[in-house]
Protein backbone atom coordinates (compact mmCIF):
# COMPACT_ATOMS: atom_id res chain seq x y z
CA UNK A 1 0.00 0.00 0.00
CA UNK A 2 1.43 3.42 -1.08
CA UNK A 3 -0.33 6.22 1.16
CA UNK A 4 0.28 10.05 -0.05
CA UNK A 5 -0.24 12.81 1.78
CA UNK A 6 -2.42 13.49 4.14
CA UNK A 7 -2.67 9.77 4.98
CA UNK A 8 0.11 8.29 6.98
CA UNK A 9 1.01 5.08 8.73
CA UNK A 10 -0.68 5.29 12.63
CA UNK A 11 1.41 4.12 15.78
CA UNK A 12 -1.48 1.09 15.18
CA UNK A 13 0.70 -0.06 11.59
CA UNK A 14 -2.60 1.53 9.91
CA UNK A 15 -3.48 3.64 7.38
CA UNK A 16 -4.44 7.14 9.14
CA UNK A 17 -5.79 10.46 8.59
CA UNK A 18 -5.62 13.47 11.42
CA UNK A 19 -8.72 15.22 12.16
CA UNK A 20 -7.30 17.98 14.47
CA UNK A 21 -4.43 16.30 16.87
CA UNK A 22 -6.58 13.01 16.53
CA UNK A 23 -5.60 10.28 14.69
CA UNK A 24 -8.33 8.02 12.82
CA UNK A 25 -6.59 4.72 11.84
CA UNK A 26 -8.52 1.95 9.16
CA UNK A 27 -7.62 -1.17 11.54
CA UNK A 28 -9.41 -3.84 9.30
CA UNK A 29 -11.95 -4.20 6.61
CA UNK A 30 -13.60 -7.70 7.08
CA UNK A 31 -15.82 -8.93 4.18
CA UNK A 32 -18.85 -10.94 4.88
CA UNK A 33 -20.80 -11.84 1.57
CA UNK A 34 -21.28 -8.84 -0.94
CA UNK A 35 -20.78 -6.22 2.00
CA UNK A 36 -17.49 -5.24 4.10
CA UNK A 37 -17.06 -4.57 7.45
CA UNK A 38 -14.69 -1.48 8.37
CA UNK A 39 -12.68 -1.28 12.04
CA UNK A 40 -11.78 2.26 12.75
CA UNK A 41 -9.79 3.54 15.45
CA UNK A 42 -10.07 7.38 16.85
CA UNK A 43 -7.14 8.46 19.11
CA UNK A 44 -6.19 11.95 20.52
CA UNK A 45 -6.16 13.48 23.57
CA UNK A 46 -9.38 13.90 24.58
CA UNK A 47 -10.89 10.60 22.94
CA UNK A 48 -10.36 7.14 22.45
CA UNK A 49 -12.71 5.14 20.18
CA UNK A 50 -12.88 1.44 18.35
CA UNK A 51 -16.11 1.55 15.77
CA UNK A 52 -16.84 -1.72 14.09
CA UNK A 53 -20.24 -0.87 12.79
CA UNK A 54 -19.48 0.99 9.63
CA UNK A 55 -20.63 -1.15 6.19
CA UNK A 56 -20.39 -0.77 3.01
CA UNK A 57 -23.40 -1.49 0.41
CA UNK A 58 -23.61 -4.31 -1.98
CA UNK A 59 -20.60 -5.29 -3.58
CA UNK A 60 -18.36 -3.84 -0.61
CA UNK A 61 -16.10 -0.67 -0.51
CA UNK A 62 -14.32 -0.03 -3.59
CA UNK A 63 -11.13 1.42 -2.22
CA UNK A 64 -9.64 2.78 1.36
CA UNK A 65 -9.73 6.54 0.70
CA UNK A 66 -13.98 5.81 -0.44
CA UNK A 67 -13.91 4.30 3.12
CA UNK A 68 -12.21 6.83 5.29
CA UNK A 69 -14.78 9.45 3.41
CA UNK A 70 -17.72 7.62 3.82
CA UNK A 71 -16.40 7.59 7.62
CA UNK A 72 -16.13 11.22 7.82
CA UNK A 73 -19.23 11.42 6.38
CA UNK A 74 -21.28 9.58 9.16
CA UNK A 75 -18.88 11.73 11.75
CA UNK A 76 -19.64 15.15 9.97
CA UNK A 77 -23.68 14.07 9.95
CA UNK A 78 -23.21 12.69 13.80
CA UNK A 79 -21.95 16.27 14.63
CA UNK A 80 -24.68 18.51 12.36
CA UNK A 81 -27.39 16.57 14.51
CA UNK A 82 -25.96 16.41 17.95
CA UNK A 83 -27.38 16.01 20.69
CA UNK A 84 -31.25 15.96 19.31
CA UNK A 85 -31.22 15.66 15.78
CA UNK A 86 -31.92 12.37 13.40
CA UNK A 87 -28.48 11.23 13.38
CA UNK A 88 -27.00 12.15 16.44
CA UNK A 89 -27.49 7.90 17.31
CA UNK A 90 -24.81 7.73 14.79
CA UNK A 91 -21.86 7.02 17.67
CA UNK A 92 -22.02 6.71 21.45
CA UNK A 93 -22.98 10.08 22.89
CA UNK A 94 -19.24 10.90 24.18
CA UNK A 95 -18.28 10.16 20.35
CA UNK A 96 -21.35 12.67 19.23
CA UNK A 97 -19.73 15.17 21.51
CA UNK A 98 -16.55 15.07 20.23
CA UNK A 99 -17.56 15.02 16.57
CA UNK A 100 -20.11 18.18 17.39
CA UNK A 101 -16.91 19.41 19.34
CA UNK A 102 -14.34 18.89 15.92
CA UNK A 103 -16.79 19.50 13.28
CA UNK A 104 -14.38 21.80 11.60
CA UNK A 105 -11.50 19.90 12.01
CA UNK A 106 -13.59 16.86 10.13
CA UNK A 107 -14.83 18.90 7.23
CA UNK A 108 -11.24 19.77 6.81
CA UNK A 109 -9.86 16.20 6.86
CA UNK A 110 -12.68 15.37 4.30
CA UNK A 111 -11.53 18.39 2.24
CA UNK A 112 -8.15 16.75 2.24
CA UNK A 113 -9.11 13.92 0.70
CA UNK A 114 -12.33 14.63 -1.99
CA UNK A 115 -12.68 16.58 -5.15
CA UNK A 116 -14.27 19.96 -5.76
CA UNK A 117 -17.23 17.43 -6.56
CA UNK A 118 -16.60 15.52 -3.08
CA UNK A 119 -15.64 12.11 -4.94
CA UNK A 120 -12.81 10.37 -2.88
CA UNK A 121 -9.58 10.97 -4.56
CA UNK A 122 -8.94 7.40 -4.98
CA UNK A 123 -5.12 8.19 -6.10
CA UNK A 124 -3.98 8.96 -2.39
CA UNK A 125 -3.92 5.78 -1.71
CA UNK A 126 -2.25 2.89 -3.79
CA UNK A 127 -3.66 -0.83 -3.27
CA UNK A 128 -0.56 -2.84 -3.98
CA UNK A 129 -0.70 -6.40 -5.05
Amino acid sequence: MILNAPFFISSALAPAIKIGDTTLSLLEVKSSGDRDNAVFELQGPDIDYIDSEMRSGHWGFKNTVEIFETFLSYMDACAESYPDGENADLFPPHVAAWCSEHRDDIGYARMDITDEDGNAMTTLIVEKL
